[in-house]
């Protein structure tokens, strides 16, 4: 009759009161007390596990950060959740921007190389990153970091100092031997 009626005034079970730490240099009761909210008691408590196309690192980083802060594990998982979506929405739009960029400096090229002289000087520029070894993935960092329309027109610079080198030494006429423009 005493323990209805203690639980009648606590208003729940007495399975579901929390006790509180004593103070802030309690650490058990504030471990007991997180435990009871949901903070894991590792960093791998949130399970959080990499998927395709995310880095490896940044779940374990998160479920770290997210430990270091006593964050709940269900709170956790929807905060991760909602950290991942934003990254990749910030990802897309980048990738965006670039791509309209890409499509701007390459109008920009076909009206500074007109005509044929843009196929040539594309193609000096793709022999200049073949005779490098650059990888595309290589070659699209380069364009990342300088722009499409600058890295084409350092490729094809180049691409030009490639060719062979013409006679150096005065005036003298051309003999058989000589090279063609072509």
């Amino acid at each position: 009759k005493g323990w209805r009626g203690a639980e009648s005034k606590l208003g729940v079970p007495a399975d579901q009161l929390q006790r509180l730490p004593k103070d802030a240099n309690d650490a058990e009761g504030l471990k007991a007390y997180l435990g009871k909210l949901g903070v894991p008691e590792t960093p791998e408590g949130y399970e959080i596990k990499p998927e395709e196309g995310v880095e490896a690192d940044f779940p374990t980083e998160a479920a770290k950060w997210f430990y270091e802060m006593n964050v709940p594990k269900n709170i956790a998982k929807g905060l991760y959740s909602k950290l991942r979506t934003y990254a990749e929405s910030k990802m897309q739009a980048s990738e965006e921007k670039f791509n309209q960029a890409a499509d701007a400096d390459i109008v920009a090229l076909k009206n500074e190389w007109k005509g044929p002289e843009f196929d040539k000087n594309v193609e000096l520029a793709r022999r200049v990153r073949s005779t490098m070894g650059l990888s595309t993935e290589e070659t699209m960092e380069v364009e990342r970091v300088l722009g499409v329309k600058r890295a084409a027109q350092v490729f094809s610079s180049l691409g030009k100092m490639l060719g062979e080198h013409r006679f150096v030494g005065g005036e003298q006429a051309q003999t058989r031997f000589s090279m063609s423009p072509e």
